[in-house]
């Protein structure tokens, strides 16, 4: 958490303005946002719980008036604790009875374009995003861990 602290803060600095809203976009011109992130598992096999901790941080460039292109960074961390019971292995050469922790952090990093429709209360846009997704995945047996990284 501490690391995540660090990050933010550094980021808050780095940037020179925040603006939430305008009614002028044009060419030159950068937009930051920072967000809260909900995540919620796709896979019930591994993790049932809804992450609630999550960041998500973007910079887009306009290009034109109404285009922007940009990348974003997220993060997510799923952390779900299981009562006691026995796991076996697959092939069936083993079993183990203890609790478990299983952890589970992402962070995607995606290449954005915008485009924005006219208007001068609301400026709603559409976009579409390509990347790819770092994720370490954890299993605590007691003193024991099961760790994987893709």
């Amino acid at each position: 958490m501490k690391k995540i602290t660090y990050i933010f803060v550094a980021l808050l600095c780095l940037c020179k303005y925040s603006q939430g809203q305008t009614k002028n976009i044009f060419a030159g011109q950068d937009l930051f946002s920072v967000g809260y992130e909900v995540a919620i598992p796709t896979d019930n096999n591994y993790l049932t719980k809804t992450s609630w901790q999550g960041a998500r941080f973007d910079y887009q460039r306009m290009i034109t008036s109404n285009v922007s292109v940009g990348i974003g960074v997220s993060y997510n961390s799923f952390n779900q604790y299981f009562h006691e019971q026995t796991y076996q292995r697959a092939d069936g050469t083993g079993a183990v009875t203890s609790d478990m922790i299983r952890q589970v952090y992402t962070s995607p990093i995606t290449a954005s374009v915008h485009y924005y429709f006219q208007g001068d209360m609301i400026k709603p846009y559409v976009g579409i995003g390509l990347g790819t997704e770092y994720s370490e995945q954890n299993a605590y047996f007691n003193i024991y861990e099961v760790s994987s990284r893709n």
